[in-house]
């Protein structure tokens, strides 16, 4: 079979929309494959091999083809390839998969049984009609179940979604990055291989129990649980969780434990345990004075290790130290916790820790309560505490403290590399791996997280809570890294499972909603997402965490369309901090200060984000710190404070973060290049953001990320005379999204001006006003208005520049953005200058100088260009000449073209003009920018090189 030859990846005709294979059905316009037992969405690169072996099939695709066309200029490894034929065949469905055949040590083959029909339209299998259990590895929800999140295709992200990403990635790490506690850890001893073996632990209750029995039963699940936990090879499921496992069920220990008066004298008390045990019922039991309970407990505790597992080596545990009123305390403690109730958690457990401050488990629990509620430092302490107080352990154990230590620490790596040494020991333990992957997540290296969780050890049969988890870290890794389409779907799939899990499952339903909204909230930004929100918060209410539920309406409402009052923004922020939940209390204050942003009331904006900074250092947290920092740079660049700006930057990077923030650190330095004249630099710092090259280890930058470097892109090359490069940059500025597609219209309308088509630049120009309202954040609609204005001056159009300057000057001026005024200033005074108002003139260029803390040169130029007018005017035609020919040398210097042209051009025609008449002729002949002059505003000389310069 000849192998097929390399060659562009093919495409069907655009009026085909679906592509029918016996009973498969691939809808080509969102990606998805149906058949009559689900339906999947597809992830871009999974989809192009699919319609690269539909193209072309019965042919083998070898290995290093289908890399070479499907990831074109991308560097990827092997794997990338065998996942995404993995996920394809199970796309296609178990009774489909053997469509593709593998071609041992070669590649593939599709060979399916039926033609590929191209058709127009079809009547696709809707979700509805999908019997229970069908998708893609995912339970589908109960149909009382809260609704889950509309598959729809993904729209790309806007501009804004950089600013609020920070916020939803922050938000979204919370939900899984702390709570090391209640992670399981699946571990091999199960009797089938891949099938790990769990235990879980179940309380007894009688109604009739009195408070210290309950207090006794409270300890002994803990001091059990806490050793088994500790144990590397075994894992500790919830009864939530093992009832939404049958897979888990079959390989499962169910210990139940009570406490109770013994029979024979009830002044007496008994702890007891009873499990099944190789087909034998066992049933364990001490029994002794109330006064001994704790070493009731610890003796019970180690029967049951004895009785489990007769074959592990003996190995040392510590001596259980409570006194009935200790136990007391855990009771209120533990009672607080599961019914999400932290702060009267972290009270009970401080009040304990004080009575009893020998009491390990106090200790270790209350550091887990402080963890949720955000208070790292304190619970660091009381973990060492607890560490201290639990010797002797096993190395194995101490490993696991130390590594959970460092987890709550500033030190991400360091605990990342903890969690790492543990799952290189134990490498079946999936639990170690996702503890490393979310360490490595805290850090801001989301594609190491990523690459971790999506490791192989991932692809085996796993516990129900296990599956939520690995789907639920995959989408808070996605999600900074720009891939939100990748992130939806695993988001989706984490939802499908909590939702097939039943109503013990609704806390956590109530995090995979919350998810889905947050990325829909990016991905969707035109739909209304409360309801979405709404759902979760439902959800919430139904486990029983009331604040859960306020943060979710609190979020549905300040992540929609801007507003002046925010019904729960108080109630929300008067909880987080009566609660002392201090990182609820930071997505609260970033999120209305975000919407305040959008708004334009920047003072309030200002407030908000220094209130969620200081929130943020005494967290003690890098991760939400760096992106109040990306939030801060935004403020240096607008008020023109490059200095401060560039250190932040390098800060940033220095971290050795991944992700979004990063991407905007770096796009913000091009910027910053840009705007002090160091066009070159600028530009080759955005073709290497563009295609990531000073980041090989990285993935390939996901499309938006591609689109905003090439943006930068165009403005630059402009700028620099290559008008040809800059159309194909900014073709590369997607319709879809607002922001971009503005600065792609009003970048082509330049580049009309500059080659002599004013007229067709007007309707650019206009076209773009017509778009403005479409940007949702006031801010960009200044930025582009002020970029818009000197274009329509240029263009003969002045009482309209005029009007926008005037718009943008005092909302700016307001908002302390100095770069922002001196450009209106700038533009203001270039205009006073065409209609001959020396005075005016004179003021606005001194106010613009003013405006500015350092010197930027897309601003400085535009006034020397107004002084140099001003001189003109009032006579002084030598030192006009004087600025003119400077500006023009430190244009030259900077490979700014369209400023050396507006320079030359406006040197009267003697003296030495012929050198610049000849400068100004070979930069036309160059570039094709005939239509570059300062014409429009500059009082006439006696002699002009106008008229002479066109080759």
């Amino acid at each position: 079979m000849p192998e097929v030859p390399e060659t562009s990846l093919p495409s069907w005709p655009p009026r085909i929309r679906f592509l029918r294979i016996g009973d498969v059905v691939v809808d080509l316009a969102l990606r998805r494959v149906a058949h009559a037992r689900g339906e999947t969405e597809l992830p871009q690169r999974v989809f192009d091999v699919l319609m690269l072996l539909a193209a072309e099939p019965h042919q083998l695709h070898t290995r290093e083809a289908l890399l070479r066309r499907v990831w074109a200029g991308v560097i990827v490894e092997d794997a990338n390839l065998s996942q995404s034929i993995s996920v394809l065949r199970k796309a296609l469905g178990e009774e489909h998969k053997a469509w593709i055949r593998t071609r041992s040590k070669q590649g593939y083959v599709f060979e399916p049984p039926h033609p590929i029909e191209a058709v127009q339209t079809l009547a696709v299998p809707d979700a509805a009609d999908r019997p229970a259990g069908a998708g893609a590895g995912a339970r589908e929800p109960a149909a009382d179940a809260a609704p889950s999140i509309e598959a729809r295709p993904i729209a790309p992200a806007r501009k804004r979604v950089a600013v609020r990403l920070a916020l939803v990635a922050t938000a979204l790490l919370l939900l899984a990055g702390l709570a090391w506690w209640i992670s399981t850890r699946p571990g091999p001893g199960g009797a089938t291989a891949g099938v790990p073996a769990s235990v879980t632990l179940i309380r007894v209750e009688d109604p009739g129990r009195d408070a210290a029995d309950a207090a006794t039963l409270e300890l002994l699940d803990a001091w059990l649980g806490w050793k088994l936990s500790s144990l590397p090879d075994v894992t500790v499921l919830s009864p939530a969780h093992l009832a939404a496992d049958p897979t888990a069920q079959a390989h499962n220990t169910v210990v139940l434990l009570f406490s109770g008066p013994a029979p024979r004298d009830p002044a007496r008390r008994l702890v007891r345990a009873r499990f099944e045990k190789d087909g034998k019922v066992q049933r364990l039991q001490q029994e002794g004075d109330a006064r001994d309970m704790a070493a009731l407990v610890d003796r019970l505790s180690d029967n049951v290790l004895e009785v489990l597992y007769p074959s592990r080596p003996a190995q040392p545990w510590p001596t259980l130290q409570a006194t009935p009123e200790a136990a007391m305390g855990f009771l209120a403690l533990e009672r607080a916790r599961r019914a999400h109730h932290w702060n009267d958690a972290v009270e009970a457990g401080a009040a304990l820790v004080r009575e009893a401050p020998g009491f390990a488990l106090g200790h270790l629990h209350l550091a887990r309560a402080q963890a949720t509620l955000g208070r790292l430092p304190e619970a660091r302490e009381h973990l060492e505490t607890a560490r201290r107080l639990l010797q002797p352990m096993s190395s194995e154990a101490d490993s696991l403290l130390q590594a959970q230590r460092l987890a709550l620490s500033s030190d991400h790596v360091a605990a990342a590399d903890a969690y790492g040494r543990l799952a290189e020991r134990y490498p079946d333990q999936t639990g170690f791996a996702q503890q490393q992957a979310r360490a490595l997540g805290r850090a801001g290296r989301f594609a190491d997280a990523l690459a971790i969780m999506e490791r192989p050890i991932w692809d085996r049969p796993l516990p129900a809570s296990m599956e939520v988890q690995k789907w639920f870290n995959r989408a808070i890794f996605q999600a900074p890294l720009g891939d939100f389409e990748a992130a939806l779907e695993s988001a989706r799939k984490a939802d499908a499972l909590a939702a097939a899990a039943g109503e013990e499952w609704a806390y956590d339903r109530g995090h995979t909603l919350m998810l889905l909204a947050q990325l829909q909230v990016d991905t969707e930004p035109d739909r209304d997402t409360r309801a979405a929100f709404e759902a979760a918060a439902r959800q919430f209410e139904q486990a029983g965490d009331a604040f859960s539920a306020l943060r979710a309406r609190f979020l549905g409402e300040v992540l929609g369309p801007p507003k002046a009052q925010y019904r729960y923004l108080d109630e929300w922020l008067a909880q987080a901090r009566a609660a002392g939940q201090l990182q609820l209390e930071l997505s609260a204050l970033r999120a209305a200060a975000f919407q305040q942003y959008r708004a334009g009331d920047i003072e309030r904006y200002r407030k908000r984000l220094m209130q969620a900074m200081a929130v943020a250092e005494s967290m003690d947290d890098p991760w939400s710190t760096a992106a109040i920092e990306r939030d801060l740079l935004n403020e240096e660049y607008l008020q023109g404070r490059f200095t401060p700006a560039g250190e932040r930057i390098a800060r940033m990077v220095d971290e050795d973060q991944q992700g979004e923030l990063v991407t905007w650190a770096r796009l913000f330095e091009v910027f910053i290049d840009q705007m002090r004249g160091h066009n070159a630099r600028a530009l080759a710092a955005a073709e290497r953001g563009r295609t990531r090259l000073d980041d090989p280890g990285l993935p390939a930058p996901s499309q938006s990320v591609k689109d905003r470097y090439a943006c930068a892109s165009g403005q630059i090359q402009t700028t620099m005379g290559d008008p040809t490069a800059a159309r194909a940059s900014y073709a590369r500025c997607p319709d879809t999204d607002p922001a971009l597609a503005l600065v792609a219209i009003i970048g082509l309308a330049e580049i009309d001006l500059d080659t002599g088509d004013p007229q067709a630049a007007l309707a650019g120009l206009h076209r773009a006003l017509d778009k403005l309202p479409e940007l949702d954040t006031a801010p960009g609609r200044w930025i582009l208005k002020l970029e818009i204005a000197p274009l329509l001056a240029a263009a003969g159009e002045r009482d309209l520049a005029e009007r926008l300057n005037r718009e943008v000057l005092p909302e700016v001026q307001r908002a302390g953005y100095g770069m922002l005024a001196a450009m209106a200033q700038a533009g203001l005074a270039e205009l006073a200058l065409a209609r001959g108002d020396a005075d005016d003139a004179r003021r606005l260029a001194r106010a613009a100088r003013a405006s500015l803390p350092e010197p930027v040169w897309l601003v400085d130029q535009r006034i020397d260009l107004v002084e140099a007018g001003l001189a003109r005017l009032a006579g002084d035609g030598q030192g006009a000449n004087t600025l003119l020919r400077t500006l023009a040398s430190q244009a030259e210097t900077r490979q700014d073209v369209l400023v050396q042209l507006r320079a030359l051009g406006a040197l009267p025609d003697e003296g030495d003009a012929t050198s610049a008449r000849t400068a100004r002729m070979s930069l036309v002949a160059r570039t094709g920018l005939r239509g570059v002059s300062a014409d429009w505003m500059m009082p006439p000389a006696a002699h002009s090189l106008k008229g002479t310069d066109m080759p």
